[in-house]
This record gives structure tokens, C-alpha cells and sequence, in this order.
């Protein structure tokens, strides 16, 4: 998502047309928000290479963190990513109940008592390998540059004085809109964590033009939305 502007010279012919600024706006999937699971599980896998015990599982020796808090955080973490990308969680309580848990689980990892709560559930095992954390993490990290530079880029919407083209593979053109009596809104952005705590100020960009044959519109997962309202009525 970039602005550009084409300006002229200083000693430009004053017969030429004034700049024409263009504003470029990239809707994205629900993948972008899955970042922070890619970065949690590379950092686990260098804990557990930087601190690990070795197990025997059939002939090979596998490398284990040892305490189950890393693949208990993992686990959690998976969790919530699923729920908040999954579902409309909204309001500041929502902000506040996951702010809770994340504080409930660093404190049972700080008290050591998550081999306790496990104890209580039948002594499972939570405890994941180097090798998991590095493979899943390194799959999630290529699909995740795959999907949010190279896939979500291949449609997007262009902004110019007057017009609006939606547009595909770099240049092709499936639709066009004229600006004037458009309305544009943003939705309210009221999902603290995904909009704001892991969606860098993320938004969805809702458009409708009209007369009889008036057409809604829609961009969603905009990063830094506000600021590319900002460039387009600047434009």
C-alpha cells in the first residue's frame, strides 16, 4: 500500500497538467493477523536449541525444552489466533478478557504451575521439539510473505482525483467508479487486539456508490486504513 505523486520540475511548462496523485490500497486475508505465531515459534526454537534435553524417539534423539511452558504458550497462542481471526470479537472488554489470560499465563509459567494443572488432567504432555518449531514456523513464515506480498497484491484499488479502478495483476482493470456522490466509511476498528494490538492500525474500507444502480463495495484487512483515507481526500 503506497501513495505516489508524479511532480513536475520547477521550471515546468505552467500549461501542463497540475500532479496527479495516486493512492494504492491492498486489501489482505485473515492470514496477515497470524504473524505473531511464526515469530513466537522461532523464538521457542532457539530457546529450546539454546536449552534443551535429549529424548530417544525411535532411533533418532529429539531436542526438547526442558519444561512443558513453551508448548503450553504455543499451544495458547494457537488458540487465540484461531478465535480472534475466526470471529467478531469487539469492544475493549474483549481487549481486557485476552490482556487477563495473557498475564494468567505468564504468571503459571513464572510459578512453574502448569505441570501442575497438567498433573491434573491425567499428566499429559505438552512439550514440543526443535524441529516442530522450526519446520511449522518456517512453513507458516513462507505462506505468510506468499499470501501478504505477492498473493493479496495481485488485486487492488487505485485512487484518483475523480476515479476509482479496481484493478488486477498490475494494471488490468475489471472496474471503474467515478468519485463524485461516493461515500466511503470505515468500520468502527473496535477489535482492540486484532485491529490494533497485531493488525498495526488494520481496517476494513466500506464504499457505496450512488443513483439507482448504487453498488456497495468493500476492502478488507486494510493496513493503516486511516491514513489512506487521509491520502485519498488529500488527493
Amino acid at each position: 500500500m503506497s501513495a505516489q505523486s508524479h511532480v513536475g520540475p520547477a521550471h515546468a511548462d505552467l500549461h501542463k497538467p497540475e500532479e496527479v496523485v495516486q493512492v494504492f490500497v491492498y486489501g489482505h486475508s485473515a492470514l496477515f493477523y497470524w504473524w505473531p505465531l511464526w515469530v513466537a515459534g522461532y523464538v521457542m526454537a532457539l530457546l529450546t536449541w539454546w536449552h534443551h534435553e535429549q529424548a530417544v524417539i525411535g532411533t533418532k534423539q529429539e531436542w526438547f525444552y526442558p519444561n512443558q511452558n513453551l508448548g503450553v504458550i504455543f499451544a495458547l497462542l494457537l488458540f487465540v489466533l484461531t478465535v480472534v481471526t475466526s470471529t467478531k470479537i469487539k469492544g475493549m472488554k474483549a481487549a481486557l478478557v485476552i490482556a487477563a489470560g495473557a498475564f494468567l499465563t505468564l504468571l503459571f509459567v513464572h510459578l512453574n504451575w502448569w505441570e501442575t494443572i497438567l498433573g491434573w488432567l491425567g499428566h499429559q504432555s505438552i512439550s514440543l521439539s526443535f524441529g516442530f518449531y522450526f519446520f511449522y514456523s518456517s512453513l507458516l513464515f513462507l505462506t505468510w510473505v506468499i499470501s501478504v506480498f505477492v498473493i493479496d497484491h495481485l488485486s487492488f484499488w487505485r485512487f484518483r482525483p475523480g476515479q476509482i479502478t479496481h484493478e488486477y495483476l498490475g494494471g488490468i482493470v475489471e472496474n471503474s467508479y467515478d468519485t463524485d456522490n461516493m461515500t466511503f466509511s470505515l468500520n468502527r476498528q473496535d477489535d482492540f487486539f486484532r485491529h490494533w494490538f497485531i493488525g498495526f492500525g488494520s481496517g476494513d474500507l466500506h464504499m457505496q456508490t450512488m443513483g439507482g444502480q448504487g453498488m456497495k463495495l468493500g476492502v478488507e484487512n486494510v493496513l493503516f486504513v486511516g491514513s489512506k483515507m487521509f491520502q485519498r481526500s488529500s488527493a
